[in-house]
């Protein structure tokens, strides 16, 4: 699948492959929001940060996207990179699935952009890809997520404890699924 079939209108924005952005915005994302992030992320180096790494990140995306196993965007305006959204794991076979992860600057909350760029996504895998399941993961103290993922139709199927390693701590999750009822 080309690039141009994964890029969307979100309000005044674009979200787009993450490989079709530059590696100094997407570095400068998560310098902005190294703090901010830091609860919800695994433990990160300083070399995470550099926009080396992310050169290297958007090869290995572009690579993924062809190969199917993983689809990774970025919400854009002219200047920056707002929000990152990722799907991995894609699974075919009888199982037909994949996990979404998602994260927005935090000087962009409230105005539905999360939302809204995770609706495309979840079009595009339902409609495109025709997957049959979605899974969205949360820890419990995360709110906003849980608001998100409830406005998008997902469903809590349980708490998974010990489920991932945070800036270096095991937390619990929420476990949420979307199904695709066109699915065939």
């Amino acid at each position: 699948m080309s690039p141009d079939q994964m890029t969307f209108p979100v309000q005044s924005y674009r979200l787009i492959p993450l490989e079709c952005a530059r590696a100094e915005e997407l570095a400068d994302y998560q310098q902005r929001n190294r703090e901010r992030f830091r609860p919800f992320s695994p433990a990160r180096t300083d070399i995470f940060y550099t926009t080396s790494y992310w050169k290297s990140v958007r090869r290995r995306s572009a690579r993924e996207r062809r190969q199917e196993t993983a689809l990774r965007w970025v919400l854009v305006d002219e200047q920056q990179v707002i929000a990152q959204i990722s799907m991995d794991q894609i699974v075919r076979g009888a199982f037909q699935s994949a996990v979404l992860g998602y994260a927005l600057d935090g000087s962009f909350e409230g105005q539905g952009l999360m939302t809204q760029s995770l609706q495309s996504v979840i079009d595009f895998s339902f409609r495109t890809l025709n997957l049959h399941r979605l899974s969205a993961n949360h820890i419990p103290e995360n709110e906003r997520s849980a608001r998100v993922l409830a406005r998008l139709g997902f469903e809590r199927e349980g708490l998974a404890k010990s489920y991932l390693r945070l800036n270096g701590v095991w937390c619990d999750h929420v476990l949420n699924s979307l199904l695709n009822p066109r699915h065939r």
